[in-house]
């Protein structure tokens, strides 16, 4: 049974998960600054994704340490499955996503487990980044990082959240996890579970060292294809529900939502016609409202 972030008597404890793709020359600066944390309840998962360098003799070497766990997947299946493979790996009671080609800061674990600790309605905390070059030479502050306004709808903010992301394990088992079929914008698909699940919050020290160069799944020409994922991860403005309905309807709701959530735009990233993801929604229709939304969505795609 995996434990609970609210009840567990254990420790804090936060699981460090890496999705790794031929990044095998960046593993050692990430490894070392995981074990040079002041804090040393964390365990590191770290899940290949079939890279074609040496990463995997890299991995291996590092997995000495019995805090280390490799995972090799058996084909390429992107991004986001490898880091719900790592996630699902786990038992800490929280959850901490890195990049295979960042690094932490000593102080990072620490000051994340404190800050759960101390907000028990917190689902998931992100913290102010440092931008860094090719060498890890702090380079400024992450200009877009910044705290959440309760007044403007999620959807409107997923560019404030950034690394480190950090999250409550209770809180997303209670979520259908995330959306294998993404290649990119995991964050976003995750943030927006999760905010359906309790509280978001900013800690606004820079906990986390962004590597910055053209191969990084977000940047360069592949800044371009992350925001096309980025839309296809947003769900349409719902209100939280007062009363937290049965587990399967609470699931076909949020299929409901997360299969409409694409008829945001003309076409998704994987160039299929946006009247595929309409038509796939009403697969998942429980209720009236279900039916409404995606009629109007269907609407809205005949006529635009």
């Amino acid at each position: 049974m995996k434990a609970d972030s609210m009840t567990d008597s254990r420790s804090p404890s936060l699981d460090i998960v890496v999705a790794n793709y031929n990044n095998g020359h960046y593993l050692t600066d990430l490894v070392n600054s995981v074990l040079n944390q002041t804090s040393h309840s964390w365990e590191l998962y770290i899940i290949d994704d079939c890279s074609t360098d040496n990463s995997k003799e890299i991995i291996l070497q590092l997995a000495q340490n019995h805090k280390i766990h490799p995972i090799f997947n058996s084909k390429n299946v992107g991004v986001c499955a490898t880091f719900h493979r790592g996630i699902a790996a786990g038992t800490s009671q929280h959850i901490g996503l890195m990049g295979a080609d960042d690094t932490l800061p000593p102080n990072a674990v620490e000051r994340m487990l404190s800050f759960f600790s101390n907000r028990p309605r917190t689902v998931m905390v992100y913290s102010q980044c440092t931008a860094c070059d090719i060498n890890m030479r702090p380079l400024h502050r992450w200009p877009a990082t910044e705290k959440l306004n309760s007044k403007e709808h999620i959807t409107n903010q997923l560019h404030k959240i950034f690394n480190f992301i950090c999250f409550s394990r209770t809180a997303y088992d209670k979520t259908p996890g995330l959306d294998q079929t993404l290649r990119r914008a995991m964050d976003h698909d995750l943030t927006l579970k999760l905010w359906e699940q309790g509280d978001i919050d900013f800690l606004e020290e820079e906990l986390y060292n962004y590597r910055c160069h053209e191969k990084g799944i977000s940047q360069g020409q592949s800044g371009l294809i992350a925001a096309q994922y980025s839309l296809l991860a947003q769900i349409k403005s719902t209100a939280r529900p007062s009363k937290t309905p049965m587990p399967n309807q609470l699931k076909r709701q949020k299929l409901h939502l997360y299969h409409t959530r694409s008829c945001r735009i003309n076409y998704s990233c994987e160039s299929v016609p946006l009247v595929i993801h309409a038509l796939k929604s009403l697969l998942f229709i429980n209720s009236i409202g279900n039916l409404k939304e995606s009629l109007v969505a269907l609407r809205k795609l005949i006529f635009s």
